[in-house]
């Protein structure tokens, strides 16, 4: 015959353990709130460029743009491809594609704040 023996309740919470959960999630947190705005920072703060305005250019190619998205079918129409020659005060010219309307709000000679385009990654001798 086994004998029921009854369970051995044991506290497994205390007030140390409660308050270091609460401080783990608090640090957890603020990590989490510091990478956000660590990353939001670099992009809006140093990394863009700014130049004059040397050149405007538009190529037309009258597209129509099809894009599935959540809404369904959204339909658009391109006149073409609008670009802008910018030259930055170190002496870099750069092209620009912009928007429809940011390329009629500007003119040669104002000047531009744009993104700098992506670091080229140098070609390697793949078979």
């Amino acid at each position: 015959m086994v004998s029921a023996k009854k369970p051995l309740v044991v506290k497994t919470t205390s007030v140390r353990l409660v308050l270091m959960a609460v401080a783990a999630g608090a640090g957890l947190l603020g990590f989490i709130f510091w990478g956000i705005f660590h990353m939001s920072q670099e992009v809006s703060g140093h990394s863009v460029l700014t130049g004059k305005i040397v050149g405007k250019h538009f190529q037309p190619q009258v597209e129509q743009q099809i894009t599935v998205g959540q809404g369904g079918l959204d339909e658009k129409n391109l006149d073409g491809i609008y670009t802008m020659d910018v030259r930055t005060g170190d002496g870099h010219n750069y092209t620009v594609f912009v928007e429809k309307p940011v390329y009629e709000s500007h003119q040669v000679g104002d000047d531009l704040t744009f993104l700098p385009p992506p670091a080229k990654i140098p070609a390697t001798g793949a078979p």
